[in-house]
């Protein structure tokens, strides 16, 4: 459990290390679905995240987080949808090979 707490760790620095231009409303949701998920408030995480998503499809900030999120909630099927189009935007991002290696 203390390695899967670290791997969400270790995502949310690759997340806050990508250089993404989205609009503040989505930010704004991307911002308290992050707050949310570490509360462990996952429903309401989700609910932000995917918003973000809603409202700027390319925002691999977003994608990622929800991809962890989703991992985390055990939805390998989701989470992997998410990491794919994460990496698909921006697959030279630092760290990135942490995501690959989840993929797997």
């Amino acid at each position: 459990m203390l390695q899967l707490h670290h791997l969400v760790l270790a995502v949310f620095l690759v997340v806050a290390n990508l250089q993404a231009q989205t609009p503040s409303s989505a930010k704004d949701y991307f911002d308290t679905g992050v707050a949310l998920f570490q509360k462990g408030d996952l429903d309401g995480a989700l609910t932000n995240l995917s918003k973000a998503i809603e409202l700027t499809p390319r925002y691999p900030d977003a994608l990622l987080a929800r991809g962890m999120l989703l991992f985390f909630k055990k939805d390998m099927e989701g989470a992997l949808v998410d990491f794919n189009k994460a990496i698909d935007l921006v697959p030279d991002a630092p760290r990135m090979e942490r995501i690959y290696n989840l993929r797997s």
